[in-house]
Parts: structure tokens; C-alpha cells; sequence
């Protein structure tokens, strides 16, 4: 078939519009995706709280092996509690995290804005 429009079908013609509108529909999810920074935050405060969490469990699982002696258990004790304030300190306030979130964004869209 030619490359000339005014040579495409009726059916090519619907075909390349389903396709433009198939292609504009995951566009604008993806947008919408990166659009909504409160619930990547809340995404990113849950992925910190996994990760903190799975901190001080290998620090209880070292702590807990043989000859872990009485210094071992009180860092393990300072260390889960830094852990947990970490994870408190995220929960309390993941402003910074949307922050984070809104730049990357507005520097995405920026990029895309360009080309």
C-alpha cells in the first residue's frame, strides 16, 4: 500500500484512529499515574517502612544468634529504636517525600513539554 493518505482506505483510516486513540488512553493513565503525588507519597512511606522494618528484623535475628552477649542486645535495642523513629518520623510527615515526588513530576512533564 502507498504512503500517501489520500491512497489509505476507510478501514486504514479507523485502524490508525483506534490505534491514536489506544495510544493517547495509556498516555493519559500514565499521566494521571505521575499526576497524583499523594498517593506515590503514601507508595514511597510504605517502601521506607518495609525497608526500616526489615532493618531491624536482621538485627534481631543477629542479635538473637549465640554469644549475641549483653552489648549486642542493647544496640539492637538503639537500633530498633532508631528504626522505628525513622519510620515514625516518614509516617508524620511525608511532605518531604512529596515534595520529592512533585519535582520529579513537573521535570518529567518539562521534558515531555520539550520535545
Amino acid at each position: 500500500m502507498s504512503d500517501d493518505p489520500a491512497a489509505k482506505s476507510a478501514d486504514d483510516i479507523r485502524r490508525d484512529i483506534d490505534q491514536t486513540r489506544e495510544d493517547l488512553g495509556d498516555t493519559v493513565e500514565a499521566l494521571g499515574a505521575k499526576a497524583d503525588v499523594k498517593g506515590r507519597a503514601r507508595a514511597k512511606v510504605d517502601d521506607l517502612k518495609q525497608i526500616a522494618q526489615k532493618k531491624v528484623d536482621d538485627i534481631k535475628a543477629k542479635t538473637a544468634s549465640p554469644g549475641g552477649g549483653e552489648g549486642r542486645g542493647a544496640a539492637s535495642a538503639t537500633a530498633q529504636q532508631k528504626a522505628q523513629e525513622a519510620v515514625d518520623a516518614a509516617q508524620a510527615n511525608p511532605l518531604p517525600v512529596a515534595i520529592v515526588a512533585a519535582l520529579i513530576l513537573g521535570y518529567l512533564i518539562g521534558r515531555r513539554a520539550g520535545r
